[in-house]
């Protein structure tokens, strides 16, 4: 017999046997998109900060490698990261990212171009990528906002 089932005889060797059905859930918390959004800093303030969003805001449309950041602004990458992990809590990508969702937002509000062609100004080469990370980030579609 290869594996014998301990029972309460076994005093000295018992361990109480907890199946998978019987184990407890263990709840994850995740963030919902509007928690993950009222992190984000509603004034840039961190003169790194703001270099890193000027060079974005003004160069959309080139794909900006997180990259090339520390050769533009003159620190070290992982500066730059804590930088922008500190103030805002987001992964340098991330930080790019909504920065060009942002921008987006005030496009789709304020113009009447079409979604692609919003999508591929603020820096989005693929329109249906563009449209699952607006999602993802503002809780409803390009479309919707219109």
């Amino acid at each position: 017999m290869l594996f014998k089932r301990p029972t309460t005889s076994d005093k000295q060797y018992f361990v109480p046997f907890i199946s998978r059905r019987e184990m407890p859930a263990i709840p994850q918390p995740t963030p919902s998109t509007s928690q993950r959004r009222d992190t984000r800093p509603k004034t840039v303030t961190d003169p790194i900060l703001l270099k890193i969003h000027q060079l974005i805001e003004r160069s959309p449309r080139e794909e900006l490698q997180i990259d090339d950041l520390p050769k533009m602004i003159g620190v070290s990458r992982a500066q730059i990261y804590r930088i922008i992990k500190n103030k805002t809590g987001q992964s340098p990508s991330r930080f790019v990212c909504s920065i060009r969702l942002d921008k987006a937002m005030i496009l789709l509000q304020t113009t009447s171009r079409s979604i692609t062609d919003i999508a591929m100004s603020v820096g989005f080469n693929d329109p249906k990528y563009f449209c699952r990370v607006f999602r993802r980030e503002f809780n409803k579609t390009p479309s919707a906002v219109r």
